[in-house]
């Protein structure tokens, strides 16, 4: 699925189901929730499914997926943005199968990167531009990794089995309570 659960609302695209762009940007440093969404949605498709599916619970992606990895899964994120932003919820499935209720494809268009560029692909490669933001997101999924490597940790402990992410909202402030005597003691 490319979308969240449109109960969550913090970060979210105006349509609810899809985080901002610029949540994805934040990565690691960013909401743990968009980075689940990053990583289980648009990563394990560029480092190939099985590899994914194989060694997610046995141990932490930057062990298994390059800087490189994860930066063209950014890239490819944000080139194709303004179609990712168009997707319904309803229509998933029937983008997913790639046909629309008249059996016929629905149109797409080229990425802010591909559009017109030369090259021998579908979409015309990738310009210029486009490898100048990948040298940049390389350097920037570097220092992230390296800035904030916790999340790595916590996220292949939830998949391993060790603890639960957090599903709808990253809040875990309580309110008071006077019967609750755990809270109390903390205070």
């Amino acid at each position: 699925m490319v979308y969240f659960d449109s109960s969550t609302s913090t970060g979210m695209h105006g349509s609810g189901h899809l985080p901002q762009l610029s949540e994805f940007m934040k990565l690691r440093a960013g909401r743990e929730t968009t980075m689940i969404h990053f990583y289980d949605n648009f990563l394990s498709c560029v480092v190939w499914k099985n590899d994914w599916k194989r060694n997610v619970t046995k141990q932490p992606v930057p062990k298994f997926t390059t800087n490189s990895d994860e930066a063209f899964a950014l890239l490819v994120l944000e080139n194709g943005w303004d179609e990712w932003i168009k997707i319904k919820p309803h229509e998933h499935f029937i983008l997913k199968s790639g046909r629309n209720e008249n059996n016929k494809r629905p149109p797409v268009v080229g990425g802010r990167w591909t559009s017109d560029a030369k090259g021998s692909t579908r979409f015309g490669g990738w310009k210029e531009e486009a490898i100048i933001q990948f040298n940049e997101l390389c350097a920037l999924v570097e220092k992230d990794r390296a800035e904030n490597g916790h999340f790595d940790k916590t996220y292949f402990e939830s998949k391993s089995g060790h603890r639960k992410l957090p599903k709808k909202t990253e809040s875990v402030i309580k309110a008071y309570d006077e019967l609750d005597n755990d809270l109390i003691e903390e205070v």
